[in-house]
């Protein structure tokens, strides 16, 4: 099963199961992505952790440079 998204479109599932790789061509607006492989257990434990992390960091408030 192959499928293509731009990132905001991946869900945390997608994101934990498949393997994505940028598909984005040079002066694309949205970077698109395409999901080929499913991850390994090990590789699904690391997106998961990384989906997490990178969701904490975005919702997390903006600290000032002082």
């Amino acid at each position: 099963m192959k499928m293509e998204k731009t990132l905001s479109e991946i869900t945390r599932r997608e994101w934990i199961v498949w393997q994505w790789f940028e598909d984005t061509l040079m002066g694309d607006e949205d970077r698109r992505f395409l999901a080929d492989f499913k991850r390994t257990p090990t590789e699904a434990m690391d997106a998961a952790e990384e989906w997490d992390f990178l969701k904490s960091v975005k919702e997390s408030p903006e600290e000032s440079a002082e």
